[in-house]
């Protein structure tokens, strides 16, 4: 006895891998994304340098932290 589900033949469809190529090779860059990752890339060596790390601390304790200085 089988129990999978049928699947609606109507939410199923194939394409061919040469109308998937063109259709991929159609599209372009989404101009959103494009700018996020430009602005990733001019700052993600910044936030290296100026990042804090810390250990988790004691509940109730309080770390002073003071401005890198170059």
């Amino acid at each position: 006895m089988s129990t999978a589900t049928p699947i609606d033949p109507s939410l199923v469809y194939r394409e061919t891998a040469r109308d998937v190529r063109g259709a991929l090779a159609a599209r372009r860059p989404n101009l959103r994304v494009e700018a996020m990752r430009e602005a990733l890339a001019v700052w993600h060596p910044f936030a290296a340098e100026h990042a804090v790390w810390q250990a988790p601390q004691p509940e109730g304790t309080y770390i002073e932290v003071r401005e890198a200085r170059h």
